[in-house]
């Protein structure tokens, strides 16, 4: 059961009710979805902060999502972009923690 919706528009679940699918998104081209937790991807934005990149937690959640999929040895290629920057988050304590 995916997590509920917690602000974070890049790591939202798109699958309950209510959810607002972008119109965009093209669904066959999904061929699995990794479960993020916002703990998660909160924690690699952290990380890749430390490393010189300092994007938000949707950038840690793709990149959660592809270090899974990685892990798992499932793809020849996986692909992933870090679209966020981890400016706007100041005020959240994702810094802090």
């Amino acid at each position: 059961m995916p997590q509920p919706y917690h602000g974070n528009e890049g790591i939202k679940p798109l699958v309950a009710p209510g959810d607002i699918v972008p119109a965009i998104l093209h669904e066959p081209l999904i061929r699995e979805r990794v479960q993020v937790t916002l703990a998660h991807a909160a924690a690699l934005a952290r990380q890749l902060a430390s490393r010189g990149l300092f994007v938000g937690p949707s950038s840690g959640g793709y990149l959660f999502g592809a270090r899974e999929l990685a892990r798992r040895g499932s793809f020849e290629t996986i692909v992933t972009v870090l679209n966020d920057t981890g400016e706007r988050y100041g005020s959240t304590g994702l810094w802090s923690a």
